[in-house]
């Protein structure tokens, strides 16, 4: 039986995977993390790649191979990869018993076709992208508990759904209505403003958060996939 506080981490080397790492290393009730990249380079554990989390960041750091995490006695795996990459790995490891953490796009919406629509990727199959949950647990903590995936939602997504969903669902707010923005007097209409991000592209400097100097910057246009993804979890369940 797989011990789900056993973790291996997929893709440490960004932002995201590291904030990742930094959380497991000092969580009281995680037992064992292992972090595995592409190419390790020579080096042999978390601490080495990360001289900050010496100390506290001893996790043996692999080779990324399915059939490594599968034979380990990880019960959970927790996924910071590129949306393509999730889409291929998670359903290989929810087969082979894991519960798995997706910190990218792949399983957040439940339509192959809307999935396609907004990422322009081949999605991955239906059956994952159904039995999904999405991870906001102060609105789907029943079903995080027992879910075998759960698709972690995006930054601008959660702001947004968590401040509207409650006006939704007393019946104050219709979701098309809804202006989102960092921006006080944004001028829009009937539907949400996002700004500035670390996008659902490729990370390079004209999209990190803390980079952009601008006060507000257009991003996937006309995709506004975060909007997309608010938009559904405010009106919906």
């Amino acid at each position: 039986m797989r011990n789900p506080l056993n973790i291996a981490v997929v893709g440490v080397t960004g932002y995201t995977g590291f904030e990742l790492a930094r959380i497991l290393v000092r969580h009281p009730d995680v037992e064992a993390s292992t972090f595995y990249v592409r190419e390790p380079n020579g080096l042999n554990c978390l601490g080495e790649l990360f001289p900050q989390l010496r100390g506290r960041g001893e996790g043996p750091l692999r080779k990324l191979s399915v059939d490594a995490i599968v034979d380990s006695k990880a019960g959970t795996a927790f996924l910071a990869t590129p949306h393509e990459t999730s889409a291929q790995l998670v359903p290989q490891l929810a087969e082979a018993g894991l519960r798995v953490v997706d910190l990218s796009g792949a399983f957040r919406f439940r339509s192959a076709e809307t999935f396609t629509s907004w990422y322009k990727l081949s999605p991955p199959p239906s059956k994952w992208l159904a039995e999904a949950v999405y991870g906001v647990p102060e609105f789907y903590a029943d079903k995080i508990k027992d879910a075998r995936i759960v698709a972690n939602p995006g930054c601008y997504a959660t702001s947004v759904i968590l401040a509207l969903r409650p006006l939704t669902d007393a019946g104050w707010l219709a979701g098309s209505s809804a202006i989102a923005s960092r921006e006080p007097a944004a001028r829009a209409r009937n539907y949400a403003v996002i700004c500035n991000s670390s996008s659902w592209t490729k990370t390079s400097r004209p999209t990190i958060f803390f980079l952009i100097v601008t006060p507000q910057k257009s991003w996937s246009t006309p995709g506004l996939i975060n909007r997309r993804s608010s938009s559904r979890r405010i009106c919906c369940p």
